[in-house]
């Protein structure tokens, strides 16, 4: 296996659910049939404030964003990133 993705999702929880899905689809359609043949997939739902029409909430969104993944890097998602 050597495709890896990461999905970082919370901002549409839904729709990060339906690239994860489109994802899996278009690997079947590719001819995966067992588990190795599918790409490493890593997918976090993040909640964030609504920010769109904010810039303050766009700042408050960007720093729950950062702070999370730098937690999830530091945890050992570096480790899985390299490791492949």
């Amino acid at each position: 296996m050597s495709n890896r993705i990461l999905i970082i999702g919370g901002m549409g929880p839904q729709a990060s659910l339906t690239l994860h899905q489109k994802l899996i689809d278009a690997a079947v359609q590719g001819g995966a049939k067992s588990g190795e043949d599918f790409p490493a997939i890593t997918h976090v739902s993040i909640p964030v404030p609504e920010f769109i029409d904010s810039n303050t909430e766009k700042a408050k969104a960007l720093s729950v964003l950062t702070e999370y993944l730098y937690c999830l890097w530091q945890s050992g998602l570096h480790a899985y990133c390299y490791s492949l």
